[in-house]
């Protein structure tokens, strides 16, 4: 009795795992397959119902509740559903005197299976190999109870016959074939799962393998769809298909000597879509090797910045702005007291250079020369009458014209951009002495802001050499004189210093920037 079970168990385990495996071929999801595996299922039985242990006529056993508890555990309601119906419609067409019995036993199995199942998607149970002996047993005491429902003079001596065997055979088989499933379904759903990630990957990484020529063997669709080529449009060409013309062909050199080095190369690139318009890239290109570790291509790893490049370029066109607008106010300034036209452009070159050569920063170099042609934009605020004066002004007009200096920082203070905030310095500080004597403030020293020690020293070497209202233009070597007079009074020493050691870059500047 025993080996007649287990022989019918092992069949219908076989034809059970024989049905996991065919499904997942099914390319439709859904119902299609739950209908189709529900129809397997069923098969399975009526397969089983075929070759029965009949211990006496009309009563048959076979291992339908292991495959039909099963397929409510793993299939769920569609599928234990039909694979029940069918069951349950066979036996009934089999007939005999245990046929109600049977068909209750088709009920009750895909019911527990059902149960289980719900128990498992609530939290209440787990799939283990424990929970499904107790489930294996639990479905076969069921069943033995269904069979003390037949006639009273078949009972004993059936149920002495089937029981032990049945629960012995049956529970394990129960717990053997759910494991199976088990696995086969954490098998399927891992699959799915890399599936989606890779397709996922596909739409939205710009990914590309070339071979060791370079030639392109494959690209994911997040590439085409940026680049604007089809898959077999960029398959056999080298990436040169997407280089855009502005970037130098020079960086290309210097990337496929890496990556030939077989080192990793990370580059932000400006690339051409097929249309003719353009797009960016940050790119992580790596060589690749097969699992000997031999070397057989390369592989490149993207990320669109296009939107991101294209802030930093409307960021930049405005600072550009910015800094042209300030430029012209600063002539303004200049113009209005009749100064000459490159006044503001020869103090800016000058006070970058006085910034680079005291130890400043290039950005913070940038940023004087940026701000420092505001240096007298309060002299908007002058009178004409004062401003342009060809004579020596008065005690009473030379108060007046030294206001322009608060002026001017009142003008620009309250701004919380950095290049303005450094022009209200400059303007209110580039007439403060190093000994004290300037204004508005009558600073000495290091308490005198760099940014103002500088331009004073750039304003006042321009001024003098420049023919103004009031004044004919200076000769060098006066200029020269005066500034080493000055040297610790109106201007700072070290930057005195700074000046005559670097005499040619200044002049340079003159020379290039000479009003003509």
């Amino acid at each position: 009795m025993i080996i007649e079970l287990i022989k019918a168990a092992a069949l219908l385990m076989s034809l059970c795992l024989l049905q996991s495996f065919s499904v997942r071929f099914i390319k439709k999801n859904g119902l299609i397959k739950q209908v189709v595996s529900g129809g397997i299922f069923g098969g399975i039985c009526i397969i089983g119902m075929m070759l029965p242990i009949e211990i006496i006529p009309g009563v048959i056993f076979d291992p339908r509740t292991v495959v039909l508890s099963m397929a409510g555990l793993f299939g769920g309601p569609v599928v234990s559903v039909i694979a029940a119906a069918l069951t349950g419609g066979y036996r009934l067409f089999l007939g005999g005197g245990g046929v109600y019995v049977g068909v209750a036993v088709v009920i009750a199995s895909t019911c527990l299976g059902l149960g289980y199942r719900y128990c498992v998607h609530k939290g209440l149970m787990k799939v283990n190999i424990i929970q499904l002996l107790l489930f294996g047993l639990l479905v076969h005491v069921v069943e033995i109870l269904f069979i003390t429902q037949l006639p009273a003079d078949v009972v004993v001596g059936l149920v002495s016959l089937i029981a032990f065997p049945l629960i012995l055979v049956f529970t394990p088989a129960t717990a053997f074939l759910g494991m199976l499933l088990k696995d086969v379904e954490d098998r399927i759903n891992t699959e799915q799962a890399l599936s989606k990630t890779l397709d996922d990957f596909d739409r939205n990484v710009i990914f590309s393998k070339t071979d060791l020529t370079g030639k392109i063997t494959h690209a994911s669709k997040a590439f085409c769809d940026i680049s604007g080529f089809k898959l077999n449009e960029l398959v056999g060409q080298s990436h040169s298909i997407v280089r855009h013309p502005d970037t130098p062909s020079s960086v290309f050199e210097n990337l496929w000597k890496t990556i030939q080095q077989k080192k990793s190369f990370h580059i932000t690139l400006k690339n051409k879509k097929k249309c003719g318009g353009h797009y960016w890239v940050e790119s992580q290109l790596e060589p690749e090797f097969d699992s000997d570790g031999k070397h057989i291509g390369y592989i490149g790893t993207r990320f669109d910045i296009t939107d991101r490049k294209e802030i930093e370029q409307l960021h930049e066109e405005i600072e550009e702005t910015q800094r042209e607008v300030i430029f012209r106010m600063g002539e303004i300034g200049e113009t209005r007291s009749k100064e000459t036209g490159n006044h503001v452009r020869r103090v800016a070159e000058y006070s970058k250079l006085l910034a680079l050569h005291s130890g400043l920063g290039e950005d913070e170099a940038e940023l004087i020369k940026q701000a420092s042609p505001m240096h007298d934009i309060g002299k908007v605020g002058i009178p004409d009458a004062i401003l342009n004066k060809p004579g020596k002004l008065d005690a009473e007009e030379w108060i007046i014209m030294q206001t322009h200096a608060q002026i001017g920082r009142d003008m620009l203070m309250d701004s919380s951009r950095p290049l303005l905030k450094t022009a209200a310095i400059v303007a209110y500080e580039h007439h403060e002495k190093y000994d004290g004597s300037g204004y508005p403030q009558g600073l000495s020293g290091e308490n005198i802001h760099i940014y103002g020690r500088i331009t004073a020293l750039a304003d006042v070497f321009d001024a003098l050499g420049s023919e103004r209202c009031y004044k004919k233009a200076w000769d060098e070597e006066k200029i020269f004189n005066l500034f080493k007079d000055e040297k610790g009074k109106h201007f700072d020493p070290k930057l005195i210093d700074i000046f005559f050691d670097n005499l040619d870059e200044f002049l340079a500047i003159r020379d290039k920037f000479n009003d003509i």
